[in-house]
């Protein structure tokens, strides 16, 4: 599939820099395969709360589209596998024993779940097990959405690509809305957490609320553990700064005027006598 959207190796995308290195050594390459997403549009004040807003929204909204996908009995009506015989039980025995292995396995995600289950009266335990794998998922495809910014500038690309973890064919069969098989849809926020190079400490925070929770049931094995540390080897791509200082005490002149050798009067004012050799205009910077 050839698109102006998707980048190639090496690629920098729009608003992206490549490092000063470009094009030599290991470091350059891994920048290439790791690109870093556009520069984002400062947002302050309402524009941020606006964004969280349609972030929660959209969240939102895929969990309900999840909920409803399931046909027959609602998915909040009814509890699938290990959550009834597994998680609730021990949630119910151990609160907030969150950190306990299953199956060779650290469940994280799925024990959370279970222990939001039991605060409730059991008859309604079935629902924080449907909402709870609903909203993963959900929040799995946004994340795809954003961490895939480095390599597919499109934003109508990345919906798709968040839509497609959403609308996953084949998850009406077993994994949609419940807690034991969220763990699948972390896998994909796994995946592009490695990927992903964020800009701020904010991105790297959520990169690593993605990574966490899919690596801990599905810890990397060795041969890919290189792919998860290259671009943490790359660095974070460059922040903005401001633009260079002008005017004399910075060393630089100010933009339209020639800075002339001999005259100490200021520009637009009348020159002081001087010398045909000491009369020199030097091309502006």
């Amino acid at each position: 599939m050839s698109a102006p959207e998707l980048r190639a190796p090496g690629q920098a995308g729009s608003g992206a820099q490549l490092p000063p290195a470009a094009g030599h050594g290991v470091r350059a390459v891994l920048a290439g395969l790791f690109p870093a997403p556009a520069e984002p549009a400062p947002r302050t004040g309402l524009a941020c709360w606006a964004f969280l807003l349609v972030q929660v929204a959209a969240v939102a909204l895929g969990a309900l589209v999840m909920l409803a996908r399931i046909g027959g009995r609602p998915a909040w009506d009814s509890v699938y596998a290990e959550d009834p015989g597994i998680y609730l039980p021990a949630a119910l025995a151990h609160p907030w024993y969150l950190l306990q292995s299953y199956g060779g396995y650290l469940q994280l995600v799925p024990r959370l779940i279970g222990q939001i289950a039991a605060l409730l009266p059991i008859r309604y335990a079935s629902v924080p097990f449907a909402v709870g794998g609903a909203l993963v998922a959900s929040a799995c495809g946004l994340f795809a959405y954003h961490a895939s910014a480095g390599h597919v500038s499109s934003r109508w690309l990345r919906a798709l690509l968040g839509l497609s973890v959403v609308l996953l064919p084949v998850a009406q069969l077993e994994i949609a809305d419940n807690g034991v098989n969220s763990i699948w849809y972390l896998l994909v926020a796994l995946f592009w957490a490695a990927l992903w190079r964020p800009r701020s400490g904010a991105g790297a925070a959520v990169a690593a609320g993605g990574a966490v929770p899919g690596a801990a049931p599905h810890p990397p094995p060795p041969p890919f553990s290189p792919l998860v540390a290259a671009p943490a080897a790359v660095g974070a791509p460059p922040l903005p700064g401001p633009p260079p200082a002008a005017g004399p005490a910075a060393g630089r002149p100010l933009p339209g005027v020639r800075p002339q050798i001999g005259s100490t009067s200021p520009p637009g004012g009348p020159a002081e006598p001087r010398s045909s050799a000491s009369h020199h205009s030097f091309p502006r910077p």
